[in-house]
């Protein structure tokens, strides 16, 4: 389904509040270091703790990834309506 120029600001800006709020940001960055304390905590011989603790720490990223994305198709779309 293609989204209209509207839902596709909409979404920018949404996820531009979400990208700005430093509660949030600071929720992503404690997420995230915990993720990294546990992922060099574990042994290298326990592969399914190596997999969760980087599959946690990878959705971080793809979550951050992911509202990047939907402000930079917004400002694509405003600089085309210019």
């Amino acid at each position: 389904m293609k989204k209209s120029d509207q839902q596709i600001l909409d979404e920018g800006r949404k996820a531009k509040i979400i990208l700005d709020d430093e509660d949030i940001q600071s929720a992503l960055s404690e997420i995230q270091a915990a993720c990294f304390i546990d992922f060099r905590s574990t042994k290298m011989t326990d592969i399914e703790a190596l997999q969760q603790s980087h599959a946690a720490c990878a959705g971080v990223e793809m979550l951050q990834a992911a509202l990047r994305a939907r402000v930079d198709r917004a400002q694509l779309v405003e600089k085309r309506k210019k």
